[in-house]
């Protein structure tokens, strides 16, 4: 139900007349906690949207030699060759390509945020925020959970687990944990 409002909610925001066209990878940048929230469709097509943002930025800057040639980038590039290849020497080859095949598409994504970052640097304070309110909805909503049994839009608490917006899927504590680190060193970044 969520995904379906935030969905229209982008499709209007792209076709609204004030908003220019190169300003929906920032959008979608600072509304990533909450794209994160409402499933893999919504986080999948923004990752998307920013790694293509990267990719179209690496062929039109001047400075991206420094960039490609930088040891980060190789170390990563590296990295991904070499499960890749790993990948080839498995006992169920299938299975493990499924994995490690795509594995590039987060140096792609990286890469996006780096130029994001680079050309508007508060984008990092508005992610910040936006994370922090997507955090505060997600602990308020699962205060209301634990105790009606259901959420502030309807999805009932299962045996003694508490999944706020995610309905059935019980990864609210997977969300947060994975996602304080990154808000933290945004907070010490813009502090």
């Amino acid at each position: 139900k969520i995904s379906i409002f935030i969905l229209f909610y982008f499709i209007y925001i792209m076709l609204s007349p004030k908003i220019n066209l190169i300003k929906i990878p920032e959008i979608l940048f600072i509304l990533l906690p909450f794209s994160l929230i409402t499933g893999p469709f919504l986080s999948g097509l923004s990752s998307i949207v920013i790694a293509f943002y990267g990719i179209l930025y690496l062929i039109y800057d001047k400075n991206a030699k420094n960039i490609i040639f930088g040891k980060l980038f190789i170390i990563i590039f590296l990295f991904s060759v070499l499960i890749i290849i790993s990948s080839l020497f498995s006992s169920s080859q299938i299975y493990s390509l499924k994995s490690s095949l795509f594995y590039f598409r987060f140096l792609l994504f990286s890469l996006g945020i780096y130029y994001l970052l680079i050309k508007n640097p508060k984008l990092i304070k508005q992610f910040f925020y936006s994370g922090l309110l997507a955090c505060v909805i997600l602990f308020i909503d699962s205060i209301f959970q634990f105790f009606y049994g259901f959420n502030l839009i309807g999805f009932e608490k299962h045996v003694n687990r508490i999944s706020s917006f995610f309905g059935d899927e019980l990864i609210l504590g997977s969300y947060i944990s994975k996602l304080i680190g990154i808000y933290i060193v945004c907070f010490l970044i813009i502090e």
